[in-house]
């Protein structure tokens, strides 16, 4: 009996020993998820398509890679590797080298292809961008965190034209302008911008010259684009912003004869621009026999604000005016509907 008492014991005291070693409050770590890295790697190439003629010099793209820690800030002085194994090289024609990450977390090279390389076809290629040190070196599969950097090599002889884009900005920029012609000097053509603002066109291979936009009722920043290098490769950004000449507010009518008692209603809006910039106004009446009804505001659109008149019991014609400003910040203008009235 005192054998198996003893038994009952030692298990007992075992069991509260095997309880106080459970990490129950702690999860193992997931080796699949991103809870314990603690470096992101991200890479851009710039252009990101080459185009290879033999009788022109190198062609570059600049190459960075972006190395940022788990909580989002940049990780700094860390080592970067960059690798290319098939067309192209970097510095002093190496197929591998290093740079280090500046402050912001950037790690940048040059990436280029010499003269006389052929492409065959299409071609894709991956520039790798690697950070060995992740913080899990406990685990050496995650050790190393990379990224690949596309970039598509096209043979010269397979490519007759070159793309131009850009859009063209009203509002200060923050709307896009339909309808714009842009033009492209010596023999490039010319396009309209769609409803967006954007534009795109394909001007010939090795164009240069100058590029403008145009349309009634706006001047244009600039007035002209220069493209004074030939061009061998796609070129975006080559954008204008319109100003509308008489930019402004429109009311009508803005005059009123009105007889007896009752509402009418006047329409306002911002001139020359087709209500494609937002603008607010105030309506105000002039006089106590004037009351607006609706449409004291107004924003992008048409508007028609009504108003109404009381009864004229003075025996006398009278008249008075209301008011439209402008409260768009920058925007000057105003309009005066004039109301008369039988007595």
């Amino acid at each position: 009996m005192l054998k198996r008492n003893g038994l009952v014991i030692l298990l007992f005291f075992g069991l509260i020993f095997l309880a106080s070693c459970t990490r129950s409050s702690v999860e193992d770590p997931d080796m699949t998820g991103g809870a314990g890295f603690r470096l992101q790697v991200s890479g851009t190439a710039n252009p990101s398509v080459l185009y290879v003629p033999e009788e022109l010099p190198s062609v570059y793209s600049d190459i960075t890679a972006r190395v940022l820690k788990n909580d989002g800030s940049p990780a700094v002085n860390y080592t970067v590797i960059f690798q290319t194994d098939m067309y192209g090289y970097f510095d002093n024609y190496k197929l591998s080298d290093t740079r280090t990450t500046d402050g912001g977390g950037n790690a940048r090279i040059k990436f280029f292809i010499p003269p006389g390389t052929r492409a065959i076809g299409d071609t894709r290629i991956d520039l790798k961008a690697t950070v060995v040190d992740d913080g899990r070196n406990d685990i050496p599969i995650l050790s190393e965190i990379y990224d690949n950097i596309p970039i598509r090599i096209i043979p010269y002889d397979a490519k007759e034209m070159v793309a131009v884009s850009g859009t063209v900005y009203v509002c200060s920029g923050a709307l896009g302008l339909p309808g714009a012609v842009i033009t492209f000097s010596n023999g490039g053509g010319l396009t309209v911008s769609r409803n967006s603002g954007s534009y795109d066109i394909f001007v010939p291979w090795g164009w240069s010259g100058e590029i403008s936009a145009e349309l009634q009722g706006f001047s244009f920043t600039p007035d002209i684009i220069t493209i004074s290098t030939p061009l061998y490769s796609d070129v975006v950004g080559q954008d204008f912003f319109g100003t509308a000449s008489d930019y402004g507010l429109v009311a009508s009518p803005v005059n009123f004869d009105i007889g007896t008692a009752g509402s009418s209603g006047i329409e306002v809006w911002m001139g020359s621009v087709d209500n494609i910039c937002p603008i607010s106004y105030r309506v105000s009446s002039g006089a106590d026999w004037i009351t607006i009804v609706s449409g004291e505001e107004s924003g992008t659109t048409v508007d028609t604000f009504h108003f109404d008149v009381s009864a004229n019991v003075s025996g006398s014609q009278r008249s008075a005016e209301i008011s439209i400003i402008s409260t768009t910040p920058g925007v000057i203008s105003e309009v005066t509907v004039n109301v008369s009235q039988e007595g």
